[in-house]
């Protein structure tokens, strides 16, 4: 009896001693994810005005990023303290950094956001829901019927388009009503002045709504990936391939304006006439909209480490008070930038 009591106690302490080494080094892992790791090199170009550390933006679909700017809020869909959260998304006070607001539940779809409003679809049964960011209220949720997981969303022209996974398109008003939904074999984006804007294999074209004409179309010859911008007359995208080509496209007459190459890590994001991205070799770049040339680029230190997977490498706008906020892959800092040249 008394050996089998001594058993029991060495047991016991080494089953103790075995959890607090697991919860140790669990969460030293964590805090490895935590710690913000990247910092800008002297420069006249950005003030970093803020940074968190405990926000694990999610990995980019081939769509928007998974962190959107608008005014005032910086949007951010992820998890907090690296891997042992369930998704939220964060509404971020541009300014200071401050998290305002948070929203849990579905929250793998698409997201966008557009002056007060953001907007997110769900995954599985296709639903749109439009939130307040300025406290994150939901204003209404839109079910869309025979669609499933919400993969694109734009706006303009005072309507939402919606793509999803079954290839549904879907035409809503601001006030979350369908106003039209048909089948299309191809990638839509938006419509335009009564122009349809999709893409078809590695070509985007235009096709006039009404008469199903089509107006354009334009072989980029390579995968595009993100959502293309649209905005002002031109569209913006970026191909998937190593270097990567960026294209401005006349959005009317369908023709490449200037097309460069860039070691692309990021998304690009666009404030007045500069375009915003990170690169491979570790530096936010800047480069003009209407040429193409680079204007600037700064390095982050330490560089980039490619091959740790945690979050991503992505950036946003909030135009208005004129900041760039920067996350990585390799750590889940949010980086908040004010530009001090715009």
């Amino acid at each position: 009896m008394k050996n089998l009591r001594r058993l029991i106690v060495l047991t016991t302490l080494s089953l103790m001693m075995s959890s607090c080494g697991i919860l140790r080094d669990s969460y030293e892992a964590q805090q490895d994810y935590l710690v913000p790791k990247h910092l800008l090199e002297t420069n006249k170009e950005y003030e970093n005005i803020w940074d968190l550390s405990n926000i694990r933006v999610g990995a980019d679909t081939f769509n928007h990023p998974r962190i959107v700017g608008t005014s005032g809020k910086i949007i951010a869909n992820g998890a907090k303290q690296g891997w042992f959260s369930s998704g939220s998304v964060f509404g971020i006070d541009s300014i200071n950094g401050e998290v305002v607001w948070e929203i849990s539940g579905d929250t793998e779809g698409d997201m966008f956001a557009q002056n007060k409003t953001l907007y997110l679809g769900t995954v599985g049964t296709a639903n749109l829901k439009s939130y307040n960011i300025e406290n994150g209220e939901l204003l209404w949720s839109t079910p869309l019927f025979r669609g499933h997981s919400v993969s694109s969303i734009y706006y303009s022209e005072n309507k939402l388009f919606v793509g999803d996974s079954n290839e549904m398109f879907f035409i809503l008003n601001e006030q979350g009503e369908v106003l039209d939904s048909f089948y299309l074999p191809y990638r839509p984006f938006l419509e335009l002045g009564g122009v349809l804007y999709r893409q078809d294999n590695f070509s985007i074209r235009a096709v006039e709504l009404s008469s199903k004409k089509e107006l354009w179309i334009l072989d980029i010859g390579k995968r595009f990936t993100h959502s293309p911008i649209f905005d002002n007359g031109e569209i913006l995208l970026r191909t998937e391939s190593e270097p990567t080509n960026i294209y401005s496209i006349d959005q009317h007459a369908g023709k490449v304006t200037w097309m460069i190459s860039q070691d692309i890590l990021s998304n690009l994001c666009v404030i007045g006439d500069k375009i915003y991205f990170t690169n491979r070799d570790s530096y936010l770049v800047v480069i003009n909209r209407y040429s193409g040339n680079e204007i600037s680029r700064v390095r982050f230190s330490p560089q980039f480490d490619l091959d740790k997977q945690i979050g991503s490498y992505s950036v946003a706008c909030d135009k208005k008070n004129n900041i760039l906020a920067v996350t990585f892959r390799d750590n889940t800092e949010i980086m908040g930038l004010k530009i001090l040249n715009p």
